[in-house]
């Protein structure tokens, strides 16, 4: 693979609220736990409420938060909420693609 950019998304299951969290940076590729103590702004996140699941609005909203340029949007989108999909499907506590990628 020709890399352009790496991201970091996943979701992580919230235990007060028993849904989704989703987490992304714009810092793939590396451990979300430096990310988060070195540059802690370069992380978003966004609550998945559980009887809607995630659509493909706020999974666009997202990826474009996450600093996804325009061509990728879409396809970003399309693959996270798959991802929700399986982590829901799967009862998973967290399910993560690092890196996320962009290619030329």
């Amino acid at each position: 693979w020709d890399i352009q950019r790496e991201f970091y998304f996943a979701f992580v299951l919230e235990g007060k609220t028993g849904g989704y969290v989703m987490v992304g940076s714009a810092e793939g590729g590396v451990e979300i736990e430096e990310v988060s103590k070195n540059n802690p702004d370069a992380i978003v996140t966004s609550p998945v409420n559980f009887q809607e699941g995630l659509g493909m609005d706020q999974a666009r909203k997202f990826a474009k938060d996450m600093g996804f340029a325009d061509k990728y949007i879409e396809p970003a989108a399309v693959n996270m909420v798959r991802m929700y999909d399986l982590a829901k499907a799967s009862d998973a506590t967290q399910v993560e693609i690092n890196p996320f990628i962009e290619t030329p």
